[in-house]
């Protein structure tokens, strides 16, 4: 199955890259499809998805030479188009490093800024983005054992790299902690490295967050800001902002909404039905769970 999908993906990813260059739309890859190179053998690293970037301006156009490759797309608030293609190829456009919502959003230079004309990444830029875009993960749903194996081939090839200007930023990204606590246990995890007692909280964290983290950790860890932030009724503020969410929220999880706004109010009804499904339901209980939790009193 593994196999069948690696060729299915690199059959797209070839046919992407020159449909985007024939329609002149400036793109890089990122994520896997280069993280494979660090690693021995290219086939050790597996691929739930395929990642490019380009221009803002390109998003729609990407849009609509996707669907003429047979993909089903998605808009995600303007910043991101999702692809999907049978049997088992998914595809994400995104049009920066990070959303404007991340904070990591202002960290990193302008993606095409980080390529050279051959179209080859700085390998200090690639190493701080993947760093960070494990850091977004990890404090949001948490991330799976896969990423820290990256870690691990990004610190074994990374000789030439500038650690003073890996540590400037991340420390501008208020990540330098996490950097070097991350890239300790990846070395005590898959190589020689040694284990440090302060490194038992992320190990836990990381075992228990599966291939791409869970919404338990979601939810955790957006109840620890909130009440970091605001701690009076913070459990309230979060279940009025679950119950009233916003229409950015339903386009995506409704795409019909988005062209047809007048059914707004009744995807809001939908969604509420939506709780007496056996997953709603679940989700619905998990949450509760987690929100009466002893360590919130």
């Amino acid at each position: 199955m593994a196999m069948t999908r690696d060729i299915n993906q690199s059959f797209a990813y070839e046919e992407i890259k020159a449909a985007f260059q024939k329609a002149g739309i400036r793109s890089v890859d990122v994520q896997g499809t280069k993280l494979k190179l660090w690693y021995p053998q290219t086939d050790y690293r597996t691929m739930s998805d395929l990642d490019f970037i380009i221009d803002p301006e390109n998003l729609n156009k990407a849009w609509k030479l996707l669907e003429t490759l047979g993909y089903e797309c998605e808009d995600l608030h303007g910043v991101e188009v999702d692809a999907f293609r049978a049997p088992n190829i998914n595809i994400e456009v995104h049009s920066e490093y990070f959303p404007e919502d991340c904070e990591y959003y202002d960290v990193m230079r302008p993606p095409f800024d980080t390529y050279d004309s051959n179209g080859l990444i700085d390998p200090n830029e690639f190493y701080i983005y993947h760093i960070l875009h494990i850091a977004k993960h990890y404090y949001r749903n948490g991330c799976g054992l896969r990423q820290i194996m990256d870690v691990y081939y990004l610190d074994s090839n990374g000789a030439d790299l500038n650690r003073d200007y890996i540590r400037s930023v991340m420390e501008k990204a208020n990540a330098a902690e996490f950097s070097d606590k991350i890239s300790a246990l990846a070395a005590y995890w898959f190589g020689n490295g040694a284990y440090r007692a302060d490194l038992k909280e992320m190990e836990v964290y990381l075992l228990g967050s599966g291939v791409n983290g869970t919404r338990y950790n979601r939810l955790d860890n957006t109840l620890k800001v909130m009440r970091k932030e605001k701690p009076q009724f913070f459990r309230i503020r979060y279940s009025l902002k679950r119950i009233f969410v916003g229409k950015d929220y339903l386009y995506v999880r409704y795409p019909i909404t988005k062209k047809w706004k007048i059914l707004l109010p009744f995807s809001w009804i939908y969604r509420f039905f939506g709780l007496l499904t056996p997953s709603g339901n679940r989700r619905f209980r998990e949450e509760i769970g987690l929100l009466t939790e002893k360590k919130w009193k």
